[in-house]
């Protein structure tokens, strides 16, 4: 059965059967959706599973990439089934790229992506039990819909989908199967939004993207249609006509979504619209009548209530009748003036929102009896009566939110006696708890709850009186919210040590603005903050020096790491080089990055940069489009580790040596550099003495490979570089390598890696400066051929040539490579062959050939590689074949380790025929019945 579905091509329907029991599928085909290649479905896969941290990763890679392949491109597809693999074994991990699932035809279009929905599949089948119930829960909602976290944890909760445990609430199970549904992405994060209705509160908000949608509605099948016989949850029910005219048995039903016909006035509420379903478990009601409370009592089981924005007269008394709630959410409810007596009868009751109802008058005794209450939500229903009383018996509270309350004045300690509490709102309310405006009793009451041992969160914003004063102990919050206090009376330092959000945004990351018209920006504001780490950005809203002096960042001495950042197109008040002088970092300082300043020169603490951050282990800066000579690097003491110039396109000198004692001698400092990374610098030349260093990466920046000396003093030079074994990476080089003078002074090179150069054509003088090589890796070069000197390099024990798409054979004399341990070929599509002669390479003991799909056959030579230990093919499918062949086996029964097909094949086990090496999975069974 073919139908069109909002999002796909076509939706193919496949009935299949499992015990009997009949499963319908979607398989969908999706279309504009963004095609990654294979190589990022793996990247994505592997990061999702973990997979650089396995043991047996390399086992794993073939058949993750394998699947992989099987997304299609898909970048969803690859994020379920990765965190799927996470803590699967090598078996499980088969028996997924195996499974039939792949198999299913879709349509009879060759080239349909019918593996994308597989993958899901795969996913959704793979989940525990308890998470599919979860999951397919989510059908119910259409496509699109922005879920509230909050409200599906408890829909969850309510319908009995989550077990009891010892160990952890209800809540905690909720969120923790959220999270696992995120990781899947099952479900994702929609952007945070304010909700105006719920007191400008900011709520977590998830969609599910329309494939994983018409997943869960092929799972539920026909449980969330009311059209039909098996209907258990239904969404948008006309609340105008009676439910028992539905196809559905009334009784069925455990969850129920109804709406009002139209927005002119109150809907004419018909009085069978729910009364039928007496087993329903949630009620969501947006509907503004009278009758709605009238039916609402008749509903016994009910554990889950949903009714906001209810207007006019309305009889709350029946709430009192639905003993077994455990959601209530009554907020804006205009005419709501008394809750009744018997709501304290409500043993299970875990979350209340009366916000907004200002007619709330009172709350009675029996309040004080919803010992199981986690939320309360009392803002903007600011005359309500009763509230200490309730609160002191609450201990289970772990949110409380009372934005605008006006009934506490002189009873904080009702608030600081909930230990439980972890989130507090007393936003604009401040004024109305004490009686007078102490700053000394703010700051008392603020320590107190700071004391709390579980608080995470303190939102006191918008109290414009009394002074607020933070107390020191804040730096034990996650979360400080100031937002509108302007009138701040101390803030301390310690509030830099918070983790997450605080005050003014987020650090480490602070990003400098400033209102249009006002002479100043917020960067006052870091005065009393001395994080470890500060990242400072938009440095160009600054708008005078005085205001960078008053921060006095040379007094932060907690600051380890500290980047400066400008925008360098965007308009200054300040001259970078007038504000850099005033940010002169602490003593403490070990990491400085120094971006998209555009001044031509330096202040005076950055030319003595030595007496400044002594400790300084990394220095990078980024974008410097003017600068031509860098600060004196060598004045630094000797722990710079790091050094990284990157788009500084007319820096022309790095000067290494620095003047010592009268005699004025020059000496060679920076002795501790591992790493040196210079990137699209096209004029830099290094002067006089190249620093010895573990690492240098030089990428468009040819000055520095060829503004050396032809030939140098291996003596010299060996001094500087003792001890010292150095890799050295080349990339997007528009000069031959024979011209290429930087390695004649790295007598320690041991690694070359190139990548998108030109021309790799050599020279003699080169090769002999090449003769300590251990490691060479040739990346992405256009040669049809490789050149002579690549076997020359008597020394080389790895070689690896990758993504060399034009290479058709391998040079004769790389028979001379006799200490050649590893050969790595990859994506070399040109590559017809291996040479007779390789099997004179006597010390290789790895062969690796991955996606070089034109050699077909291995050299009968290969039986002459005694060490030989393993042997890895992948995506080569001829040469895969002439691996199995039973002629060709005998040829490779000497390698101990061989992978291809995603199969690792060993001489202490039994040969296996290929058609029986992969499990036959049964097929699952595809939709759970989801019970009351």
């Amino acid at each position: 059965m073919l139908k069109q579905s909002k999002g796909c091509k076509v939706m193919v329907v496949v009935t299949t059967r499992d015990e009997g029991i009949a499963n319908e599928i979607s398989i969908v085909r999706p279309y504009n959706l963004p095609q990654l290649s294979d190589e990022m479905c793996w990247q994505i896969m592997s990061q999702k599973s973990k997979f650089e941290t396995r043991d047996d990763k390399e086992r794993l890679e073939p058949i993750g990439r394998d699947i992989a392949k099987k997304c299609k491109g898909v970048a969803l597809a690859a994020q379920s089934l990765g965190h799927i693999l996470r803590s699967k074994s090598y078996g499980e991990w088969n028996s997924v790229r195996t499974n039939h699932i792949w198999n299913l035809s879709t349509s009879t279009d060759a080239s349909s992506s019918h593996e994308v929905l597989g993958s899901l599949l795969l996913s959704y089948n793979l989940m525990p039990p308890y998470l599919k119930l979860c999951f397919a829960y989510c059908a119910i909602f259409p496509k699109g819909h922005k879920m509230i976290k909050d409200e599906l944890i408890h829909q969850w909760i309510a319908l009995g989908f989550m077990e009891p445990s010892s160990i952890f609430s209800y809540w905690q199970l909720g969120e923790s199967y959220i999270v696992q549904l995120l990781e899947m992405s099952f479900l994702q994060h929609s952007k945070a939004v304010v909700e105006w209705y719920d007191t400008n509160k900011i709520v977590t908000l998830f969609t599910m993207h329309d494939l994983v949608h018409d997943l869960a509605r092929s799972v539920m099948a026909d449980e969330f249609d009311l059209a039909g016989p098996n209907c258990r949850y239904a969404w948008n029910i006309d609340c105008t006509k009676p439910l028992k005219s539905s196809k559905t048995s009334p009784e069925k039903l455990r969850a129920l979504n109804i709406v009002g016909a139209g927005n002119r006035g109150p809907p004419m509420f018909h009085r069978d619209a729910i009364v039928p379903a007496k087993y329903i478990r949630v009620l969501h009601a947006t509907v503004n009548s009278n009758r709605l409370f009238v039916s609402i009592s008749q509903l016994k089981q009910l554990r889950y209530l949903n009714a906001p924005n209810i207007h006019g007269p309305v009889d709350f008394g029946c709430i009192g009748m639905l003993q077994k709630l455990n959601y209530l959410n009554l907020r804006h409810c205009e005419e709501l003036s008394a809750l009744p007596d018997s709501i304290g009868e409500m043993e299970g009751l875990m979350y209340l929102n009366l916000s907004g109802c200002p007619n709330l008058k009172e709350l009675p005794d029996s309040f004080a009896d919803l010992k199981e209450l986690v939320y309360l939500n009392l803002s903007n229903s600011d005359n309500v009566l009763g509230l200490p009383n309730a609160l002191a018996d609450l201990t289970k509270l772990q949110q409380l939110e009372l934005t605008a309350c006006r009934t506490l004045r002189g009873r904080p300690d009702v608030i600081i006696n909930l230990t439980e509490l972890r989130y507090l709102r007393l936003s604009g309310c401040m004024h109305h708890i004490f009686d007078s405006s102490s700053t000394d009793q703010t700051e008392s009451f603020i320590d107190s709850i700071c004391r709390l041992p579980n608080m995470e969160h303190l939102d006191l914003s918008f109290n414009g009186h009394p002074l607020i004063s933070i107390p020191e102990n804040a730096s034990c919050l996650r979360k400080l919210v100031l937002h509108g206090c302007r009138q701040v009376a101390r803030l301390p330092e310690c509030v830099a040590k918070m983790d997450r959000q605080i005050l003014f945004g987020l650090l480490p990351l602070f990003s400098i603005t400033t209102d249009d018209g006002k002479c100043y920006s917020n960067l006052g504001f870091l005065e009393h903050v001395n994080p470890h780490k500060l990242n400072i950005k938009k440095l160009e809203n600054v708008k005078s020096p005085e205001e960078a002096r008053s921060v006095r960042l040379i007094e932060k001495h907690r600051i380890e790491e500290m980047s400066l950042m400008w925008n360098p197109q965007a308009e200054r008040s300040v001259d970078d080089m007038e504000l850099l002088r005033e940010l002169v970092p602490p003593t403490t300082l070990q990491k400085f990055e120094i971006y998209g300043y555009i001044s031509a020169s330096f202040p005076d603490w950055v030319m003595s940069i030595g007496n400044y951050p002594p400790n300084l282990d990394r220095m990078e800066m980024y974008g410097l489009p003017n600068c031509k000579s860098l600060p004196p690097l060598a004045q630094l003491p000797p722990n710079l580790r790091v050094l990284t110039l990157e788009e500084m396109e007319c820096l022309e000198e790095w000067n290494t040596t620095y003047c010592s004692g009268e005699d004025g001698v020059n000496e060679l400092m920076l002795c501790k550099l591992e790493q040196v990374n210079i990137h699209f610098c096209p004029k830099l030349r290094i002067t006089p003495h190249l620093p010895r260093a573990a690492s240098w990466s030089i990428r468009g920046s040819d000055n520095v490979l060829i503004s050396w000396a032809e030939s140098v003093s291996h003596n010299d030079a060996s001094s500087s570089f003792s001890g010292v074994s150095t890799t050295l990476i080349v990339g997007r080089s528009k000069v031959p390598l024979h011209q290429w003078r930087l390695p004649h002074h790295i007598p320690a090179l041991i690694a070359l890696h190139t990548y998108n150069c030109w021309d790799l054509t050599s020279s003699p003088e080169i090769t002999w400066a090449l003769q300590s090589l251990k490691s060479l890796k040739l990346d992405s070069f256009a040669q049809s051929k490789l050149s002579e000197w690549v076997g020359e390099l008597a020394s080389v024990q790895q070689l690896t040539i990758n993504r060399c798409m034009m290479l058709e054979e391998l040079p004769g004399n790389m028979r001379q490579l006799k200490q050649l341990q590893s050969l790595k070929l990859n994506i070399c599509c040109s590559l017809r062959q291996l040479p007779l002669w390789l099997g004179e390479l006597t010390s290789l003991k790895k062969l690796i050939i991955w996606k070089c799909s034109a050699i077909t056959t291995l050299p009968n030579s290969i039986q002459q590689l005694t060490n030989l230990q393993e042997l890895e093919i992948h995506g080569c499918p001829n040469l895969e074949q002439w691996c199995e062949a039973e002629e060709n086996k005998p040829k490779l029964a000497h390698i101990e380790k061989k992978i291809w097909q995603s199969t690792i094949f060993s001489p202490k086990r039994a040969a296996t025929p290929a058609s029986c090496r992969c499990s036959q999975l049964r097929w699952p069974l595809l939709r759970k019945k989801i019970r009351k």
